[in-house]
């Protein structure tokens, strides 16, 4: 593996408007006690602190408490033969000067000012893309809980009376008297008389006489085949 040479200058001020004037938040700090060295106006914009302020604070100073520990063992990890090359550090969380934490971006190039090791860090803002990627997953997740409960099997219901109870919308089934009509094989008398059967007692029409017997009063429905 190549590993390119870093880049070697005599004094801060040689890096002239591509760090001054570039649109992403740019850090030179010592490698040796972490402490910025210079930061451009797309830093100070980024955090909130003034050039001259950020001039004064170090690499720990912008970064939350919990993630110290990795930020010094990734400078640890990277410090040795191989400590000039380039160097992505992946996601953080930094500190701003109104106390809220922003994700960022953050990659290191090598830079030697004056035999003295350095690093330029490039620091871009990740909040749209972490926001956007969790309104991705709350849809993801939704829509998984749609699609569980559209294959959920539903309760069959136990018999007619139940169908409203279980918000079952389906219409219950033909009468028995509909039924017949249809069957083949059965002549129109026929299944007029099975369908009449079949009817439950209150369906029944209202008796036309009476017939007395042993003190008993019976009552005959009316034939609608008569």
């Amino acid at each position: 593996m190549v590993i390119p040479a870093p880049l070697v200058i005599d004094d801060l001020d040689q890096l002239g408007p591509l760090f001054e004037h570039n649109p992403v938040a740019m850090l030179a700090f010592s490698l040796d006690d972490l402490r910025i060295q210079r930061a451009n106006a797309a830093a100070a914009e980024l955090y909130g602190w003034s050039v001259e302020e950020l001039a004064s604070m170090t690499m720990i100073d912008i970064r939350p408490p919990d993630e110290v520990e990795r930020f010094l063992r990734v400078v640890e990890n990277h410090r040795g033969p191989d400590e000039g090359r380039h160097v992505i550090g992946g996601l953080w969380q930094h500190r701003c000067a109104d106390g809220r934490t922003i994700p960022v971006a953050v990659s290191w190039t090598p830079l030697v000012v004056a035999g003295r090791k350095m690093r330029i860090a490039f620091v871009t803002d990740q909040t749209m893309r972490v926001e956007a990627e969790a309104d991705r997953n709350r849809s993801v997740h939704r829509l998984m809980v749609l699609q569980e409960e559209m294959h959920r099997p539903r309760p069959r219901p136990r018999h007619a009376g139940d169908r409203r109870r279980c918000g079952d919308r389906h219409r219950a089934p033909p009468p028995a008297r509909a039924r017949l009509r249809r069957s083949p094989g059965l002549s129109h008398r026929t299944t007029c008389a099975i369908a009449h059967l079949a009817r439950p007692a209150r369906c029944f029409p209202r008796p036309t006489h009476t017939i007395h017997a042993r003190h008993q009063v019976r009552r005959r429905p009316r034939c609608f085949l008569s």
